[in-house]
């Protein structure tokens, strides 16, 4: 799960005419009349895009995979208890005992893929897929932003 912190935004960098600044938003009673409050959402709890785990197991790259005991291992969506235990997509593959790198959230490309316009989802045994399955926990993992581009935002999963 990852944390998201909302703050309001009182600070613009800014570049004007070759000069870079900054403009501050608060305390001007004439700028604040016109300003909508916006939220910004960023990583918090000291959330990376990225960690490396060694894995418990082989574990092939691009799979949704769960962490236990600290431990990277792969998913299986009959198990209830591994839907709790999700920590992002691999990006690499290893076999037990070697280190692996893990994506949580953001943006992977592969020049291999040819993804439809849509969502996708952990598969059986953790593969992306954009046909959700009839059994088993339901997560969905990310948006498809290009045939070979993804926008990871792992959802909260959904017991069927």
């Amino acid at each position: 799960m990852i944390e998201v912190t909302l703050s309001p935004v009182t600070r613009v960098d800014a570049t004007l005419s070759g000069a870079q600044g900054a403009l501050s938003l608060a305390g001007s009673p004439s700028l604040d009349a016109l300003l909508t409050p916006v939220l910004v959402a960023s990583a918090g709890g000291g959330s990376s895009e990225f960690l490396t785990l060694t894995a418990g197991e082989t574990i092939q790259s691009r799979r949704v995979v769960r962490s236990e005991n600290g431990v990277l291992m792969a998913v299986d969506t009959a198990i209830p208890a591994h839907a709790q235990q999700i920590v992002g997509v691999s990006v690499g593959s290893a076999i037990a005992g070697q280190s692996v790198v893990v994506q949580r959230f953001g943006l992977a490309d592969e020049t291999g893929w040819s993804w439809l316009p849509g969502v996708l989802f952990a598969g059986a045994s953790g593969q992306l897929t954009q046909a959700p399955l009839a059994t088993g926990w339901l997560l969905q993992v990310a948006r498809v932003v290009s045939a070979t581009r993804i926008d990871i935002d792992i959802e909260q999963p959904l017991a069927r």
